[in-house]
């Protein structure tokens, strides 16, 4: 009896909740993918395909409805919701042709853009429903440890590639949330409607644990008034055998400092939860920060328009507007190279996607080596009825590689021994190299004005629904509309502990 109840109450609520549809738009040509899509029904805003090309929609009550599917520089289509489960949506990339006095007469240079910032964007206080990702990508792409000579055998090849082999070769966490931001590009009020939590901090204490390991493997074989002599290359420290063992008392503390661990797991999830709103605060004011037309910024194609050469690929039609297709790349010992879509009359922005050419920073020195060799965005802005242009979507992506390849020898000495200080030697060649990736996205969904008074009486609320998951949660999000998580997203799953 009590099966059929359950029976009869799924099939009610299929009946009358709303359903979700996902679906993919493709390049009609070459059947790639296309990102950052729009997808509009309705009154409905702010959804957009992944960098898959891939999208859903949690909340819709009915399957008939005609979805409209555009992205800048295609063709604009309509096509059912329920027509989503025949096959990938196609786009046709759309040009036009304009003869060569329009050519002449709309000559576009970095600087009209820049003149006519204060003109074309709304720097109005608004209030905005927005989404939030963070993803967070670290990856150790070699860690090698040769052993040359050791003069301790439990310190030899087959523990190091033991070392190198537990080390956790990829560390990726993910956060998502979603709610209300008040005010403009230089002040803002946030408050978190949801947020999900994906880490896996097992992954971090690896190399802590391992660490703990080699010292353990020291201690023992260690004389008395010994010391350590540790050289890498030309440089050189001491560390005193002591240095290396456990104070009595917090060996007698033991029992009480994993209690102590224990409870503080149980409170990692309320910090997180406490300082997340402060985290995604500070990430989308930096995000804003990065718009084009700020000044000292990374991103210096506008600032520096002189280093770079700009390239009229062709015309496109955005909401009944003419727009540049405009290609940019560096003249010499520039940084970036890229696209925009430029409105022809108002030089208003659209989009801009870029990426580097080059490592922005290098640093080299004794075999220690670091590159700032990621540094990537999307902004996607949208003319209103009053003709201002609204940001819709922001991404940043930046990252950096890490490395060292140095010897290694670590000489114990004894002060009280005569003739022969030295006691034991361990000699190791040391390559590790690891890369580190930050990408933030954030999409606008709605965008209604307020005035100074209302900013003002805008409580910052502290509560909100949090988890924290082990592997990747599409429930969480039942209702709300969000970037649809990429294929490593979708695949996340917390490591044993």
């Amino acid at each position: 009896m009590r099966f059929l109840i359950l029976i009869t109450l799924f099939l009610s609520s299929s009946l009358s909740h709303a359903q979700m549809i996902e679906g993919r738009v493709l390049d009609f040509s070459n059947k790639e993918p296309i990102p950052y899509a729009t997808i509009t029904y309705g009154n409905a805003q702010g959804i957009i395909t992944n960098d898959e090309g891939t999208f859903s929609i949690n909340s819709l009550k009915n399957p008939d409805i005609i979805l409209t599917i555009s992205s800048l520089g295609y063709k604009t289509i309509d096509i059912p919701a329920k027509n989503l489960s025949e096959g990938p949506v196609l786009l046709q990339q759309q040009s036009i042709d304009l003869d060569e006095v329009f050519l002449s007469d709309k000559r576009l240079s970095g600087k009209e853009i820049i003149e006519h910032i204060e003109s074309n964007y709304n720097f109005k206080l608004t209030k905005k429903r927005f989404f939030f990702r963070k993803s967070s990508l670290n990856t150790v792409d070699q860690f090698d440890i040769d052993v040359d000579r050791s003069t301790i055998a439990a310190l030899n090849q087959a523990l190091m590639d033991s070392i190198t082999n537990s080390v956790s070769r990829q560390h990726d966490s993910y956060l998502e949330a979603l709610g209300d931001f008040y005010g403009n590009y230089e002040k803002q009020k946030i408050n978190l409607i949801k947020a999900a939590d994906l880490y896996d901090p097992a992954s971090e204490t690896s190399i802590t644990d391992l660490t703990k390991r080699v010292e353990d493997i020291f201690e023992k074989n260690v004389k008395k008034d010994s010391y350590f002599k540790i050289k890498s290359g030309i440089i050189g420290t001491k560390v005193e055998s002591d240095d290396l063992k456990n104070d009595p008392k917090e060996d007698s503390l033991a029992l009480k400092e994993v209690q102590k661990a224990l409870e503080e797991r149980e409170k990692e999830i309320a910090d997180r939860r406490k300082n997340l709103k402060a985290s995604t605060n500070s990430d989308i004011k930096d995000l804003l920060d990065k718009t084009f037309w700020k000044e000292d910024m990374t991103f210096n194609v506008f600032e520096k328009s002189n280093k770079y050469k700009f390239e009229v690929a062709g015309f496109t039609n955005i909401d009944g507007e003419v727009a540049y297709i405009l290609n940019f790349e560096p003249k010499g010992n520039a940084d970036f190279k890229g696209k925009m879509y430029v409105n022809t009359v108002d030089f208003g922005v659209y989009q801009i996607d870029f990426k580097n050419v080059k490592a922005l920073k290098r640093f080299r020195l004794f075999g220690i080596s670091q590159a700032d060799n990621v540094y990537n965005g999307i902004m996607i802005y949208k003319k209103d009825a009053t003709g201002l242009y609204n940001i819709t979507y922001m991404e940043r992506e930046a990252g950096e590689n890490f490395g060292i390849e140095r010897p290694l020898t670590v000489i114990e000495k004894n002060k009280h021994v005569a003739g022969r200080r030295k006691q034991n030697e361990l000699d190791m060649d040391i390559a590790f190299k690891m890369s580190m990736v930050s990408k933030f996205q954030l999409v606008i969904y709605e965008n209604k004005p307020v005035n100074d008074t209302e900013y003002s009486n805008v409580e910052e609320i502290e509560n909100f629904d949090f988890q924290k998951f082990k592997k990747y949660n599409p429930d969480f999000w039942e209702g709300y509309n969000i970037i649809e998580p990429n294929t490593a997203i979708k695949a996340f799953t917390l490591s044993e502990e």
